[in-house]
Formats: C-alpha cells, structure tokens, sequence
C-alpha cells in the first residue's frame, strides 16, 4: 500500500483489489456506465432477463467474465478504511480478438451464479450479440497497449481530487510496468470525465453519432505517453 500526503481524510492507493471488494467494484462498474446518460448501458443489457446491472456486474467479476479489467485490475483509493474510488487498468491485445465488454467463453458461470437456466443463459447471449455487434469494432480497437476503464468515485467523495489520483497512480504503474503509452476513452457528453483525460492525455481519435447509426452520442479516445516528467502521485491533490 502507498500512503497518500493529503489534507483530510488521506487516501490509501492499493492494487488487486480483493474478491470481499466485488460488491463495491460493481458500484463502481455502474457509476462509470452512467454518464452522460441517466441509466447505465448494463441497464438495456440485463432488462429482459429478471437481474439488476449491479447483481450482474457483481456475477460477471466474480466469474472473471470482465473484459474490461479483472478484479485483479484494479487500482481502489480508500479513505479512512473504506474503498471509496477505482479504476480498471488492463492489458489490451493488439491481435484481433472480442473486445466487448463480456467474455463470453465465461458466461456460463455468470449464468450460474445468477441462478439461470441454460436458456435464459443462451437468450443473453443473443440478445448481447444483437446489441453489442461485431467483436471487433474499430471504435474498440486499442489505441495504447494498455487501457483505463471503468473510472469511478463514490457520491460524497467527489470533488477531492480522486481522479486525479486514479490517473496518476494509473499512468506511473503502467510506465513501472515497461509501458510507453496508455490509453482512456470517454463518451461524448460526460463533461466532466472529459475535462479530467484532456489534462493527462491527447486526443487520439473520435467516432461521431453517424458510425453508431445516432443511437449512441459518440466516444473519443485518448492516449498519453508516459515520460520521465509525468507528476509523482504522491504530490496529487
């Protein structure tokens, strides 16, 4: 664990998260899915099938069913003992392959754990491939040989500067890891994730409302390169 130097209340920055930290790791799943929408996109997913996004996220972890950061992925800011922020930072294949945020080969044991029977299982997955499309869309395709998802911070703690810390801390370990570069993306709309990536990253590209047929507001990807100048966590705010 490295301790943060702070005004009230110091965060506590640690990495692999433990399974005990499933539940909150959901929340945090679903708080990053919301902006700039009122819903969270698992919402649409999991509708017809009698669950909550936030008891399916809690399957699809436990499962290791997460395309989009493994349990074992994420970096937990807690304040006061209490898990109170995190981000997803996971290696991104660069060779063809499912980018969608379910691993498939792994969802007969979401279905499992969320008690459903083999054709409710098999409806999910007809009904995620409908929505979600081709494995490999471009606008997944990783701009950075490792990604940032799933950024969030718990009502009440926002405002302190969490953020920054998850970037911080998310970029020096990926640099400690050999890495040159990284990654985030953002949904067109979510302002205030924006502002955040603009001061720690560059645009790298952005897919407008016309390649998602205007039923989705667009996404931009970043990535920033990790040099020797990049700040100390430990001096974050």
């Amino acid at each position: 664990m490295v301790a943060v130097h702070e005004r009230a209340s110091p965060p506590i920055t640690r990495w692999g998260a433990p399974h005990a930290d499933i539940p909150f790791l959901a929340e945090i799943e679903e708080i990053a899915s919301k902006p700039p929408f009122e819903y969270s996109m698992w919402d649409a997913l999991v509708a017809p099938f009698g669950v909550t996004p936030r008891a399916f996220l809690e399957a699809m972890l436990a499962a290791n069913a997460a395309n989009w950061g493994a349990v074992e992925d994420f970096l937990v800011l807690e304040v006061e003992g209490r898990p109170v922020a995190a981000c997803a930072v996971f290696d991104a294949p660069l060779e063809p392959c499912d980018r969608r945020p379910v691993k498939l080969e792994r969802l007969p044991e979401v279905g499992r754990l969320l008690g459903w029977d083999t054709e409710t299982t098999n409806g999910f997955r007809d009904h995620y491939n409908t929505l979600w499309g081709a494995p490999d869309p471009i606008f997944l395709q990783p701009q950075a040989p490792v990604l940032i998802e799933s950024v969030g911070v718990l009502d009440g703690f926002r405002g302190r500067g969490l953020g920054e810390r998850l970037m911080l801390e998310a970029k020096a370990t990926a640099k400690e890891r050999g890495y040159d570069t990284i990654g985030i993306m953002v949904i067109h709309g979510n302002d205030r994730a924006q502002q955040l990536y603009e001061r720690h990253f560059e645009r790298w590209a952005s897919f407008y409302p016309a390649v998602f047929d205007h039923k989705f507001p667009g996404l931009t990807k970043y990535r920033a390169k990790l040099t020797s100048t990049e700040s100390d966590p430990d001096q974050a705010a």
